[in-house]
């Protein structure tokens, strides 16, 4: 991770953004790495199963049991609804037209926004024990964020130079650390520019 960092990239990643102390990873962590094409039939037709195993793995990390964790998963497909967008006055009507049109639906225990699953989709969840008394997802979102530009970066550097953390009008769920590439092409041309989301989860 030193090279991006000596190079200045953390600075323009989060370029124009106000700043924060920036967390540290723990210099102990656990990965898990369950690939869409490695799940067994049962966990590939349940979109919930990696959702129930990370809110295992926080109960666990926040109770000591396990170290902190970086869990990188995909799924075969579908759409799973977050609590609030489950709570929208048409949620239902759409889960059922989804279903009509051949993607499966889910609403999972967290989060807001619908997220889709697909193989192509790479989801990152970065799980880390609270501190007492500290609270601060921006730090948390900072600092995943900031892994996956450092893990880009081991592989494809000239991309990872071009990486800005900021919200990507017109995404599905836009919000202040939505990574792109290219982004400044992107809203006029979507295929000039990628993008992810992050997603960190504070185990307590």
């Amino acid at each position: 991770m030193g090279s991006y960092k000596e190079a200045g990239g953390l600075g323009k990643l989060f370029e124009g953004q106000k700043q924060s102390t920036t967390s540290e990873l723990p210099p102990e962590m656990v990965l898990f790495e369950h690939p869409a094409e490695e799940l067994t039939a049962a966990e590939a037709g349940d979109m919930l199963v990696p959702f129930a195993f990370e809110e295992a793995l926080c109960r666990d990390v926040g109770a000591g049991l396990v170290p902190p964790c970086l869990h990188i998963w995909s799924h075969p497909g579908g759409v799973v609804l977050g609590l609030r967008d489950s709570k929208l006055p048409h949620a239902e009507a759409a889960m059922a037209g989804l279903e009509q049109a051949g993607f499966r639906t889910a609403v999972r225990h967290s989060g807001g926004a619908a997220v889709p699953l697909d193989t192509g989709i790479v989801n990152v969840s970065l799980i880390l024990p609270k501190a007492p008394g500290k609270l601060d997802f921006h730090d948390d979102f900072r600092l995943l964020a900031s892994l996956i530009a450092e893990a880009a970066a081991a592989s494809h550097p000239q991309a990872a130079a071009q990486i800005r953390a900021g919200e990507i009008a017109g995404s599905y769920c836009p919000g202040d650390f939505d990574l792109a590439i290219g982004a400044a092409n992107s809203a006029a041309s979507p295929s000039a520019g990628r993008a992810a989301r992050t997603s960190c989860t504070r185990s307590w």
